[in-house]
């Protein structure tokens, strides 16, 4: 038996629909050096990569994602296998993966924030969405000068 909006086998959080937040725990993403391959001159998604963002749209929607319309901030925690490899090197392909599922364009992203930890037990990403500035209203102005 398993505790209801939780999922057993991948411990799935399902979040509220109400809320402008989306928060998603998905398998550990491939090497950046593992998503593209060459085909006649051309650089293209590989099998890999390809498998990899059909696999993860499916997931998000398991949990719950739908397109948020505003500004985001997007919020890594890279769980790693090994005690090796870049932090940078696991974030685009998870986020590439999410357009059209979570957010309808790149642009959107304004704030990232992205952590690295080790769990060989259990590697994941697990991502935070959050809506910052509602689509239509406007954008809160940044003091630069606290960074």
């Amino acid at each position: 038996m398993h505790t209801p909006g939780k999922c057993p086998k991948h411990r799935f959080k399902f979040m509220n629909a109400k809320t402008n937040e989306i928060k998603l725990i998905l398998p550990y993403p491939p090497s950046v050096n593992h998503l593209y391959a060459t085909f006649r001159g051309r650089r293209i998604t590989s099998a890999k990569g390809r498998k990899f963002k059909s696999d993860i749209a499916v997931l998000a929607r398991q949990q719950g994602a739908r397109i948020l319309n505003g500004d985001l901030m997007i919020t890594f925690r890279v769980f790693r296998p090994k005690k090796i490899g870049d932090l940078d090197n696991r974030l685009k392909i998870s986020q590439d993966a999410l357009k059209g599922i979570c957010f309808a364009d790149d642009r959107q992203i304004i704030e990232i924030h992205a952590f690295r930890f080790d769990d060989r037990a259990n590697p994941r990403i697990e991502i935070d969405l959050k809506e910052i500035t509602p689509k239509g209203k406007a954008a809160a102005k940044i003091d630069f000068e606290r960074f």
